[in-house]
C-alpha cells in the first residue's frame, strides 16, 4: 500500500521530537563531563600556582642575604645543571628575594601571600609575571 507523505507527517515530527531530546539530554550529560573536567584543571592549575608561590618564596628565603653576584651564580649554577629549566635567571632570582623581603617580617601576610594565587600580589607577582612570560620546571 503506497501512502502519501501527509499521513507520515506526524511520525516524523515524534520521530524528530525523539532527536532532539536525546540529542539535548546527551548535551547536558556532556557539558557535565566538560565541567568536571574543567573543574579538575582549575585545581590543578591552583596546586602547581602554590607549590610555585612556595618555591619562589623558599628560593627568596634562602638567598636573603646574599648580593647580585651571588644570585648570578646561582642563576648560571641551574642553568648549567638543569638547562632545561626556564625562568630561573639572576633577574627572576632577584624578585624572588624582594617577595621574601617584602613579606617576611608579616607572618600572616607572608601566609596568606603563599595561600592566594600568584596573580593576587599585584605589588610583586604581576610584576614578577610580567618580566618573566614562562617559568618550566
Amino acid at each position: 500500500m503506497i501512502t502519501n507523505g501527509d499521513e507520515l507527517e506526524p511520525a516524523y515530527k515524534e520521530v524528530k521530537s525523539m532527536k532532539k531530546q536525546i540529542i539535548t539530554t546527551q548535551e547536558k550529560q556532556f557539558s557535565e563531563v566538560l565541567q568536571q573536567i574543567q573543574t579538575a584543571k582549575q585545581q590543578v592549575f591552583q596546586q602547581v600556582n602554590k607549590a610555585l608561590v612556595q618555591l619562589y618564596w623558599n628560593i627568596g628565603a634562602y638567598s636573603a642575604n646574599w648580593g647580585k653576584r651571588t644570585v648570578e651564580q646561582l642563576a648560571s649554577f641551574i642553568q648549567q645543571k638543569e638547562p632545561n629549566v626556564s625562568g630561573f635567571t639572576a633577574s627572576n632570582i632577584w624578585r624572588m628575594k624582594q617577595f621574601y623581603e617584602t613579606y617576611a617580617d608579616n607572618s600572616k601576610l607572608a601566609t596568606l601571600w603563599r595561600e592566594l594565587p600568584w596573580s593576587h600580589n599585584h605589588r610583586s607577582r604581576v610584576h614578577f609575571m610580567h618580566q618573566n612570560h614562562e617559568i618550566k620546571i
